[in-house]
């Protein structure tokens, strides 16, 4: 006996109607239907929409193939499947049934229309990026220490701008703001001559080129070396500048005051120059866009140290700390006190106290140290005398008829040399 059901389902404003024909058991067969699935294309032009239908087994039995079939054209794809997940993909916009077999061969048909004038719309989620313009200047001229700036006069959020060089797309991009936008190629990355692009890409759509593109001409910078700072003596005659600085081209040298005299040879005489720092440029001249390039050093002229003139000093081992310094013909503060002779009592800020020694002479030196320049040292010798003593009276008795009396001996534990 031939039976007729009628299912209607409407899902997410679609309508789906199931019609089945065939000898089939009594029983009802309805098909469940779980998912529907539209998987739009991508970019227009394009054919990869996707129509997914989930559904269940119906009486036990379950389905054993599906059909689908677009209105007025024919069968589109045909896919088995015992589990109940069925994908057609590559689908034209357009009018769709879907024919469903048991595996007792009960066919249900399923029209799968819109309500309205349409059927499935396989719709575009993307478009092609919109073609922007290339503004930089062709050729573009740039100094090969410089980072290359590409311009494009407009850009779409979401899609990213790429740097093409030569017809190869680069690492370097930039993400689209909806105004204009530039990408940075860092120096380095291109040579004389590149052809220059940019490509857009929104991820989903084909790559697209923008419009215009430009070659290069890339001068090469000028190389200034590098330098190195210095410490010179003012008791030199000569020093070479060309030995402050490596990796150069060719350049010249000047300093910053105009003070100091540099020779065709690039020599100055510290001897004849003011101690104190100075700063020199090493300059080689730019061509075309790239500037001139500088490398500075500092040159320090040192004064020659100056530890003043050698002396001689006395003091008593009576009195109390002496101080060396007052010996000193220059100011102190330069330098230090260094004690020859291992003398006690001596300190190395130059103060001596002559009571912890014995009388005698005493030597010490006084030196003042250099950087580049040499050392400068004064010498000093210290008399350190005994302290003498007129000793004591013993209030000697005399009588008047004595004819003489040796003062003398009035006095006990006296120092030789006296007078009276």
């Amino acid at each position: 006996m031939k039976r007729f059901i009628p299912f209607v389902l409407i899902i997410a404003g679609l309508l789906i109607s199931a019609n089945s024909y065939g000898q089939c058991p009594d029983q009802d067969r309805t098909a469940t239907f779980h998912t529907y699935n539209i998987t739009p294309e991508s970019c227009p032009g394009e054919s990869d929409g996707e129509l997914q239908v989930t559904f269940n087994d119906y009486a036990g039995t379950p389905y054993n193939s599906v059909t689908l079939l677009q209105e007025d054209v024919g069968p589109v794809d045909i896919a088995f499947s015992v589990a109940g997940n069925v994908t057609f993909t590559g689908l034209e916009a357009g009018n769709y049934i879907m024919r469903v077999k048991g595996a007792d061969g009960c066919d249900v048909f399923v029209a799968i229309t819109l309500i309205g004038d349409f059927s499935i719309v396989i719709g575009n989620t993307s478009e092609i990026p919109t073609t922007f313009n290339v503004t930089n200047s062709d050729p573009e001229s740039i100094c090969s220490d410089d980072d290359l700036v590409i311009d494009l006069d407009g850009s779409e959020s979401g899609v990213t701008y790429t740097a093409v060089l030569n017809g190869v797309a680069s690492a370097f991009d930039a993400a689209g703001t909806g105004s204009s936008i530039s990408i940075t190629v860092p120096s380095g990355s291109y040579a004389d001559g590149d052809s220059v692009s940019v490509q857009a890409d929104n991820g989903v759509c084909p790559i697209e080129p923008m419009s215009g593109d430009f070659d290069l001409t890339v001068t090469t910078a000028p190389n200034a070396g590098t330098g190195i700072d210095t410490i010179l003596c003012d008791a030199e005659t000569v020093f070479d500048l060309d030995e402050l600085i490596s990796g150069a081209d060719p350049g010249t040298w000047s300093e910053a005051t105009g003070t100091v005299s540099i020779n065709g040879s690039n020599e100055i005489a510290p001897n004849i120059e003011a101690a104190g720092t100075y700063t020199f440029n090493y300059t080689v001249t730019g061509s075309g866009p790239c500037p001139d390039a500088v490398t500075s050093v500092q040159v320090e002229i040192e004064a020659s140290p100056d530890a003043g003139n050698d002396d001689l000093g006395a003091v008593c081992d009576s009195e109390g700390t002496f101080d060396l310094n007052s010996l000193l013909s220059v100011t102190p503060g330069a330098g230090n006190w260094e004690d020859v002779d291992g003398v006690s009592g001596f300190d190395a800020s130059g103060s001596f106290d002559p009571s912890t020694t014995a009388a005698g002479d005493y030597d010490f030196r006084y030196v003042v140290v250099g950087n580049k320049c040499d050392n400068d040292t004064a010498f000093f010798t210290v008399t350190v005398d005994a302290a003498v003593t007129a000793g004591t009276t013993n209030d000697p008795e005399v009588c008047a008829d004595n004819t003489a009396f040796d003062l003398f001996d009035a006095v006990d534990g006296e120092d030789a040399g006296g007078t009276w």
